[in-house]
């Protein structure tokens, strides 16, 4: 429904209001004004459904309002994430979260104690982003993770930016997964990358990577953003022939990149 979607962001945008970040960042004024116009938009969504008369009209605009609304909730992910360790931290939750089994959004959570372990409980989620992420969390997150069929969305990023993040665990990649981020240290991507057929965002933040690693992705057929920031540390990028849907490529801050190499092939 148009409302939870539109709810599920007035908690992402309150969420970051509560850091402090946006006043770093000098957009505090800005998030406040799109906070109030959510919060006067959610009222009219509410008293709209509750009424029952709904139109074809009516129908529409809300349907437009819930796209939109997951649009900015991806908007506000990649703010999240272009900060990485300067400011993200995730909010602690009781360990009886996992006792809700038909959740299905489980937005910025911090890993801790049995929490990684009691994750696999939660089978109907369809999007997750954890924080606090270690090397030793590896076997427990990749058991949790292969237990979620129906995940789409799915975001890691470890306790600080010299941990590295394991995830050769996991057998095969999670046949629904569409977005995919991955921040902390990572010594190779996983094994299963080859198999994100259903793929359509990559996220790789603070990365370091040391070998080419655009081999492993540039086969995935529905790839049409990806997103590299610190990610790699080679001096070059060669794109092959690959990546038939890309439309969206961000390269931020490879410090030794000192060469982009496109090779177009034509039929």
């Amino acid at each position: 429904m148009a409302s939870a979607a539109v709810d599920l962001l007035i908690g992402k945008v309150g969420l970051i209001l509560e850091s402090g970040v946006p006043q770093l960042a000098g957009v505090g004024d800005e998030l406040q004004h799109l906070m109030r116009e959510l919060l006067a938009m959610k009222s009219f969504l509410e008293d709209t459904e509750r009424s029952g008369a709904l139109g074809e009209v009516e129908e529409t605009w809300m349907e437009i309002v819930r796209d939109v609304s997951i649009d900015v909730q991806d908007i506000i992910d990649d703010f999240t994430l272009l900060g990485s360790y300067y400011f993200f931290d995730g909010t602690k939750v009781p360990q009886g979260i996992c006792k809700l089994e038909s959740l299905q959004v489980c937005d910025a959570i911090e890993l801790e104690g049995m929490l990684v372990k009691q994750l696999r409980q939660l089978t109907q989620l369809t999007r997750m982003s954890i924080t606090n992420v270690r090397e030793s969390d590896e076997e427990d997150l990749c058991k949790s993770l292969e237990s979620m069929k129906l995940i789409e969305h799915f975001f890691v990023h470890t306790s600080n930016e010299d941990e590295v993040l394991r995830l050769d665990a996991l057998p095969s990649a999670p046949p629904s997964l569409k977005a995919l981020g991955l921040i902390g240290k990572l010594e190779k991507l996983p094994l299963w990358f080859h198999s994100l057929f259903s793929l359509t965002q990559l996220r790789l933040h603070w990365s370091r990577l040391t070998e080419d690693f655009l081999p492993y992705i540039q086969a995935l057929p529905n790839s049409s953003r990806l997103r590299l920031n610190n990610a790699y540390l080679g001096n070059q990028l060669v794109f092959h022939s690959g990546f038939p849907k890309l439309s969206e490529l961000y390269i931020m801050e490879l410090p030794k990149l000192n060469a982009i190499i496109l090779h177009v092939f034509k039929v």
